[in-house]
């Protein structure tokens, strides 16, 4: 999975973003909004693999966090990340909104 066309689109989404493997390809990007929400995503890009999750600094779980395997593209659009499966290139497995608010809707 290649993301470096698509690295702009998440700086742009997200406040920050930290490499925590360079030679895995795991990298992490994270947004902060109404002060105590962070929404952060995971992406592998040898394994295929996305993490998103929601937290807020008050509670010890997240709001939601979902593992979201065989990943092969993702989409940065309008405020919104679709993420799309190997076995369904044509619908996403999942889309979040991530801004003004974070909100989820996925396949499970």
């Amino acid at each position: 999975m290649n993301f470096d066309a698509l690295r702009t689109d998440l700086l742009i989404l997200f406040d920050s973003e930290e490499i925590l493997d360079k030679e895995a390809r795991i990298v992490r990007y994270k947004y902060t909004f109404n002060e105590d929400f962070i929404f952060t995503l995971y992406i592998s890009g040898i394994e295929d693999v996305v993490t998103i999750s929601l937290s807020h600094k008050k509670l010890d779980l997240f709001i939601f966090d979902v593992l979201l395997e065989d990943i092969t593209k993702i989409i940065c659009k309008e405020n919104k990340l679709f993420f799309y499966k190997k076995s369904n290139i044509e619908e996403p497995s999942a889309i979040v909104q991530v801004k003004p608010s974070v909100s989820l809707s996925c396949d499970l």
